[in-house]
């Protein structure tokens, strides 16, 4: 139906066209139109490098943020090839690390925020709790079993460049070394373990900050030798993320040129 209205229309049409194509102007009009809608294609748009900022207006006081599960980003690191292996999951924001013998491994959970003004003073606090075992085992070769968990914070400016690393803070959960023939040091728990660390730190409007609950295993075992020496060393850990807090205090200037009392 819609093909033989199409073709009554053209038909309809046929000498208005024959007619305007005589024309000199009107030929004239249609190559205009045709080469200023070509110029129209070809313009390219430049897109900003970053959209324009609108500065909250949040003059003084202290805004406190309670972050849950899902978190933002999730990481993991371990050698292939070894007895090491790690996750991280930011829907059900918990973690694992396993290493036994020569290994370590690495994860961590993190989340972005940027300042609520101009200059703040930031305070995280993760709340994390975990199981874990360990065990180092030495008979004249050395032992070692580690683990750590921390808060681990960089940012970077509005166009995602200039990465900074804004605070390293690691807490040891275990530093355990055998040698000679000092037997099996050990430990398990299988009762949930609580881990929090509050790091303060200043932070800026004019940049993005990512800030990761971090943690890591490392373990050293040796093989029987010639003199019959050996050692073996283990260490997991698995925990939950339940919460985060962060507490942003507004600063009335830079933080290098302000007292802050907490």
């Amino acid at each position: 139906m819609r093909s033989r209205e199409n073709r009554l229309m053209q038909q309809a049409n046929a000498p208005l066209i024959e007619l305007l194509a005589r024309d000199k102007k009107a030929r004239a009009a249609a190559k205009a139109l045709a080469a200023l809608r070509s110029r129209r294609r070809r313009r390219v748009r430049t897109r900003p490098m970053a959209p324009p900022d609108v500065t909250p207006a949040v003059g003084s006081g202290s805004i406190v943020t309670i972050l849950s599960p899902p978190y933002d980003y999730s990481w993991r690191t371990f050698y292939e090839g070894t007895p090491g292996y790690a996750t991280s999951f930011v829907d059900r924001a918990n973690f694992t690390g396993d290493c036994k013998n020569i290994a370590n491994c690495a994860f961590a959970l993190g989340v972005h925020f940027r300042p609520i003004s101009g200059y703040v003073w930031a305070r995280f606090a993760p709340m994390v709790s975990y199981i874990y075992f360990y065990a180092a085992t030495s008979s004249f070769a050395a032992a070692y079993s580690s683990a750590f968990l921390g808060v681990y914070i960089t940012s970077v400016d509005l166009n995602y460049q200039d990465r900074r690393i804004e605070l390293d803070s690691r807490d040891t959960l275990w530093d355990v070394a055998k040698w000679g023939n000092e037997g099996t040091v050990f430990d398990r728990r299988q009762s949930r373990s609580l881990w929090s660390k509050t790091v303060d730190f200043p932070a800026v409007r004019a940049r993005h900050y990512f800030v990761w609950i971090l943690g890591g295993l490392s373990t050293w075992g040796a093989k029987p030798t010639n003199t019959g020496g050996w050692s073996d060393s283990e260490a997991f850990i698995s925990g939950i993320v339940s919460a985060c807090a962060l507490d942003q205090s507004v600063l009335g200037g830079p933080p290098d040129k302000v007292i802050v009392e907490r």
